[in-house]
């Protein structure tokens, strides 16, 4: 009998002592990081245009990263309207983005070309039954393009339904939106109980614009805005993919002479000073696509997803995928595009990952989910 207590006692002591040191090591972590923001804690206001989603899940990770700038640490948080950010996400071209600024009253705090991409979006034909078309330019007949989406992505889609050739882009911008037709938009917002058809993979690039400061928001705001652009550039690709790099030139032809802004500076002024608190409630949850870093979890796929197909080749049929309750669920998308656009994640990430590994799913940073997916299809 005393033996068997003599053990229990040792157990319990061990287990406790376990606790003790994990409890211990994770208060030194607190101890060490609070010595390294003794200037106390900043909040990064970043606004987006558009896919508030993935934006949201953007910046989870960049503050799971721990950022310190000037001994303060960063935390990033979504604002309603551009006046209040110190970082600005849309897709739109940098001239557009210029006159928006001008209107706020705002400005970049950097040229063009320091404007890194924050998350790519693949384009999807989305229908209620599957065609199986060979290719973008085979859609072109029927196909129409989702109204309400960014005019850079409806003149990207219009630009590889028509194949580049720009006055028919135009043309195809000004088609009504058709419900029973099949509909292009982007993969993030494609609504449940539809098949999502991916071609050649044509993305759109949601770029970072660092603010300059103002009364609303202060230096150490806009240096902390410095930090988000350089995670960026060390997480996110870059450069676009073949496709896409090719079908860019004519799509910014096709923006200018469907999509440039008509509306005054009042007009834009009253659009960017507007809560889109409604977009971003009611926003989709983006899709496991390839696209990093719109990855989102995989917890509601079936039981038995199907194997995800390969990439297809320029007059192939495209890959199809049957949306269930929600678009995340889709797995089958093609591995080749996760493997052109999900970066060589850094240690840093390797190792936020490592220690969120026992939360649950939907809890991870996007990143982590990108990495999930990166193993799941083996090194690039």
């Amino acid at each position: 009998m005393w033996p068997i207590v003599a053990i229990l006692i040792a157990v319990v002591l061990a287990i406790s002592g376990g606790a003790w040191m994990g409890v211990r090591d994770e208060a030194q972590q607190e101890h060490a990081r609070a010595l390294e923001c003794f200037e106390g804690n900043v909040t990064l206001p970043v606004y987006a245009d558009g896919r508030e989603n993935v934006v949201e899940k953007l910046l989870r990770a960049f503050s799971a990263s721990n950022p310190i700038v000037d001994d303060h640490c960063v935390t990033a948080t979504m604002v309603d309207t551009l006046p209040e950010a110190a970082v600005m996400i849309t897709s739109d071209p940098a001239r557009h983005v210029e006159h928006r600024l001008s209107a706020s009253g705002r400005s970049s705090s950097s040229a063009e070309d320091k404007w890194p991409v924050a998350f790519w979006e693949s384009i999807v034909l989305a229908t209620a039954k599957p065609h199986s078309f060979a290719s973008w330019t085979a859609a072109e007949a029927r196909a129409t393009i989702k109204s309400d989406e960014p005019p850079m992505l409806r003149a990207m889609a219009a630009t590889a339904l028509a194949d580049k050739k720009v006055d028919h882009a135009v043309d195809i911008t000004k088609r009504p939106e058709d419900a029973n037709a099949p509909l292009a938009m982007g993969e993030s917002v494609v609504p449940p109980h539809v098949t999502a058809e991916i071609f050649d993979d044509v993305s759109v690039p949601f770029r970072a614009v660092a603010l300059t400061a103002t009364a609303s928001v202060d230096e150490s705001q806009s240096r902390a805005a410095k930090a988000l652009l350089d995670f960026l550039r060390e997480n996110i690709p870059q450069d676009p993919n073949l496709v896409t790099e090719d079908i860019l030139p004519s799509a910014d032809v096709v923006y200018n002479l469907a999509f440039e802004s008509t509306e005054s500076p009042e007009q834009l002024r009253e659009m960017d000073s507007t809560p889109r608190t409604s977009a971003r409630e009611h926003a989709t949850t983006p899709t496991v696509d390839g696209q990093y870093p719109s990855i989102s979890p995989l917890e509601n796929q079936s039981a038995e997803p199907s194997p995800a197909p390969a990439a297809p080749h320029a007059g192939e049929k495209a890959t199809s995928t049957q949306s269930e309750a929600h678009l995340s669920r889709r797995a089958s998308v093609r591995p080749a595009a996760l493997r052109s656009h999900v970066a060589q994640p850094s240690k840093k990430i390797l190792d936020i990952c490592q220690r969120r590994d026992a939360q649950q799913e939907e809890e991870k940073p996007v990143v982590c989910l990108a990495v999930q997916e990166r193993e799941k299809f083996g090194p690039f």
